[in-house]
C-alpha cells in the first residue's frame, strides 16, 4: 500500500527526514514512535504532500506520488488526521461531514454510528466543540473521504483520560473493519502497541529500529530503553 525509499525532506531549507525507507502492506497498522522532535510528524507531512520533499520516492498503491499535490494524493485515497485537528472553526459538524464525503465504505450513517456524540452536535460550530469532539470530527472527516491509507498524528494528545479511552476504542473499531491501512503516531506507547501490528522507532529523521508490537506487549522488548525515555 505504501513504499517509501530513501526519503529526504522537511520545511524550506531545513531537512528533518533523511534517507528514510518504510513499507506498509494493505490492512496493516504500523506505529511510529520516538522522542519529540525526531521527525515523526514531518514524515506524515511528507507523505501527505504538505512538507517539501527533496529526494527519494513515495509510492502509494503502486503509483509514485512524490511530485503530486496534496489534493491529488487525497483523491487517490490518502487520508490525514493532523496533530492539531485543523477543523474549520466557522463550519458546523454537518458541514464538515458533507464537504468531505466521497463514495465508499464509510458513509455519514456508519461514521455517526461509530461516533454517536457527533450526531448530537451536527449543527454546532467546530469552534464550540470540546477537544475530544474536535478530534472525533477530524477522524470522521478523514473517514468520509474513504481513504485506503490513513495517516493518524497523535490522536490522544491533550485529551482527558476518559476521552482517550473512548478514542482508543474508536481506532480499534476502524482497524478491525479492515477497509484501510493506518500509519499511526502516538506518544502513548500502550495505545500504540495495542492498535498496531508492528512498530518503527524514529531518531534524527530516520528509522533506527523496528519490531512486532506483540513483543512489546508481552514484555520481551523494553521499548522505553530503545527510545530513550520512560513512559
Amino acid at each position: 500500500m505504501l513504499e517509501i525509499k530513501d526519503l529526504t525532506g522537511g520545511w524550506g531549507r531545513t531537512t528533518v527526514v533523511e534517507h528514510l525507507s518504510l513499507r506498509l502492506d494493505q490492512g496493516e497498522c504500523v506505529a511510529v514512535v520516538g522522542r519529540n522532535g525526531v521527525g515523526k510528524t514531518t514524515l506524515l507531512e511528507l507523505i501527505s504532500g504538505r512538507a517539501q520533499q527533496s529526494s527519494g520516492t513515495i509510492a502509494f498503491a503502486g503509483t509514485d506520488i512524490s511530485r503530486m499535490s496534496a489534493y491529488s494524493r487525497a483523491r487517490l485515497g490518502l487520508g490525514l488526521v493532523p496533530q492539531n485537528r485543523e477543523v474549520f472553526p466557522s463550519l458546523t459538524v454537518r458541514e464538515h461531514l458533507n464537504v468531505s464525503a466521497r463514495p465508499g465504505r464509510w458513509t455519514q450513517s456508519s461514521v455517526l454510528e461509530l461516533l454517536p456524540r457527533l450526531g448530537q452536535r451536527m449543527d454546532n460550530l467546530a469552534c464550540h466543540l470540546s477537544g475530544g469532539e474536535q478530534q472525533m470530527l477530524a477522524i470522521a472527516r478523514a473517514l468520509l473521504g474513504n481513504p485506503r491509507l490513513i495517516l493518524m498524528d497523535e490522536p490522544s494528545e491533550g485529551l482527558a483520560p476518559r476521552v482517550v479511552e473512548q478514542l482508543s476504542d474508536v481506532l480499534k473499531a476502524i482497524i478491525a473493519d479492515g477497509s484501510l491501512t493506518m500509519l499511526l503516531i502516538e506518544q502513548r506507547i500502550d495505545i500504540a502497541m495495542e492498535l498496531s501490528t508492528r512498530y518503527v522507532i524514529m531518531d534524527r529523521g530516520n528509522i533506527v529500529h523496528e519490531g512486532h508490537s506483540t513483543d512489546v506487549l508481552d514484555g520481551s522488548v523494553k521499548l522505553a530503553d530503545l527510545i530513550g525515555f520512560e513512559h
